[in-house]
């Protein structure tokens, strides 16, 4: 190839690069430009911009004669490559890798215990109020506080009687009552 098809198809090559850079600078700024777009989109967009612009700036930078070894460009150059670098990688797929996909049976074998648990936890539950419920129907409690001192003497006698044996005592957590009571009554 020729110097003047290299000149050329560099000239050509310019003149869109420059009529791209007028477009997005019409179209306002980045934020505006980027708006609509998906995050991988705007990282690729900023990207490429970052590369085209450090590279026309070295270019421009070369084309002077300016020794561009420990300019600031060159930093800014390695920067962009290394975020290229971390970018990129995520966007190839390697053919090798495997797809996650879901496994239903195994995610069912997983949830059906679980579910089946907290079924158990319920039927618990409800079986726990039937059985209270039960237990306050079977239970004799005097509906209005009775002073069974006060009744006649067949009555106040079976009274005590019933109060001794413990009929008229809760009996869960008071088995000392039916002693102390006896002992109170001897005395």
């Amino acid at each position: 190839m020729s110097i003047q098809t290299t000149l050329q198809s560099t000239q050509e090559e310019l003149t869109k690069l420059q009529s791209l850079i007028q477009e997005l600078s019409e179209k306002g700024n980045l934020d505006e430009i980027t708006e609509g777009m998906s995050h991988k989109d705007q990282i690729e967009l900023n990207l490429n911009l970052a590369y085209t612009l450090s590279s026309l700036y070295y270019s421009y930078l070369k084309l002077n004669q300016v020794e561009t070894s420990a300019h600031p460009i060159m930093n800014e150059l390695s920067r962009i490559q290394e975020a290229y670098q971390k970018y990129l990688p995520s966007q190839i797929k390697q053919p090798d890798q495997k797809q996650m996909s879901l496994d239903r049976d195994a995610a069912k074998r997983f949830i059906q215990p679980n579910l089946k648990s907290l079924d158990d936890n319920q039927n618990y539950q409800q079986k726990q109020k039937k059985l209270i419920e039960e237990d306050k129907n079977n239970t004799t409690r005097l509906e209005q506080p009775v002073d069974i001192w006060k009744n006649e003497k067949d009555q106040q006698d079976q009274n005590k009687q019933k109060l001794i044996r413990g009929n008229l005592i809760p009996q869960t957590g008071h088995l000392n009552w039916k002693n102390q009571i006896e002992k109170l009554m001897k005395k």
